[in-house]
């Protein structure tokens, strides 16, 4: 998607506010990690505690599931490597999530984002506080990526939480409980995809042609809706 495009993202204010809720916890999720974990070890010398303490992280896996899927290992048969790896990356990782899920949070501040497509009637309009009223997400492409990193980061979490990690596991674990946080999953996944189909079609209409002539539902002003 080019700089000059955006994504115009519809959910409904109920999707919205309990997207918020995810995004709030994962967040809180990565600030508690990044205030309990163990400092790292003190340098053995002044020249060499410059510059480790540029860095920062951790030199250990996470010790929950969630947060190890998040920031595993670089070298799975060097604990050596992983550790010095993780000690010079994890500080930027973790700043990088969190910034992209304040970006998500931001975008789906109801008090600062109207309709701006759609046929919103005034009884609509009128019903404010109905979970099921259009609540419109623009986005550019740098808040695309913030949200399709976040979502994807976030639904990990779930299903680390519901211990999913193959198609086996999945299927094994929906036939032996009903959890209900499956159907988080299955949203979140089902919103990803949609996010990551707009911008494929959006990076097609970005090759020769006009804009309308290579996607019907992109308007005069670059942007595509995606419900």
């Amino acid at each position: 998607m080019s700089d000059s495009r955006a994504l115009i993202l519809t959910i409904t204010r109920m999707e919205a506010a309990y997207l918020a809720d995810l995004v709030g916890q994962f967040i809180s999720l990565l600030d508690d990690y990044s205030d309990e974990r163990e400092a790292p070890v003190a340098p053995a010398s002044a020249g060499a505690g410059a510059i480790a303490g540029a860095f920062g992280g951790a030199q250990e896996i996470p010790e929950d599931p969630a947060l190890a899927r998040l920031m595993p290992d670089a070298y799975a048969d060097d604990v050596e490597a992983s550790a010095e790896f993780r000690r010079h990356t994890e500080n930027e990782l973790l700043a990088r999530r969190i910034r992209d899920a304040r970006r998500v949070l931001s975008g789906l501040d109801m008090s600062l984002n109207e309709p701006v497509v759609g046929a919103v009637t005034a009884e609509a309009k009128a019903a404010a506080s109905d979970d099921q009223l259009p609540f419109d997400v623009v986005l550019d492409p740098a808040s695309a990526e913030a949200w399709t990193r976040t979502l994807a980061a976030v639904r990990l979490v779930v299903a680390s939480r519901l211990g999913i990690e193959t198609e086996a596991d999945d299927a094994a674990a929906r036939a032996a409980d009903d959890d209900g946080r499956f159907g988080v999953y299955d949203w979140l996944g089902y919103r990803l995809d949609g996010i990551v189909q707009a911008l494929d079609d959006a990076d097609g209409a970005d090759s020769p042609g006009t804009a309308t002539d290579a996607d019907p539902d992109a308007d005069a002003d670059g942007e595509e809706t995606h419900r």
